[in-house]
């Protein structure tokens, strides 16, 4: 599976570590000190940049991904990114709702959502 996850923290880190150790293909989009310091521990590509940016999402390979999961805690950016990675034909969207008044809108876009995934 190609997978991108998009955001590093908590969450973002532990999902990308567990694929990149099950042998996916997994592409990471962050800020410059997350993408480094997690190339340090798994073997995945990291792009630096924000994922509501289409070049950053080219530069992931969002035209040949299976699966977008948004982790950050900015509901508007987990939002567009996934709305984007529709645009691009992706099959499997997934993201994290931080505030629950919002679940609305990802279920619009066609997003499955977990709240509090902690």
């Amino acid at each position: 599976m190609y997978l991108i996850v998009v955001g590093l923290g908590g969450i973002g880190r532990s999902l990308a570590g567990l694929a990149a150790e099950e042998e996916h293909s997994v592409v990471v989009i962050d800020r410059d000190d997350k993408c480094a310091d997690i190339l340090e521990e798994y073997d995945l590509l990291a792009v630096s940049g924000n994922a509501t940016d289409k070049n950053t999402l080219e530069d992931a390979g969002i035209d040949r991904a299976d699966a977008l999961v948004a982790t950050t805690s900015d509901d508007a950016l987990n939002l567009m990114a996934c709305w984007l990675a529709k645009k691009y034909e992706v099959k499997t969207l997934v993201s994290i709702v931080n505030q629950k008044e919002h679940a609305d809108l990802f279920k619009e876009v066609g997003v499955r959502i977990s709240e509090n995934p902690d």
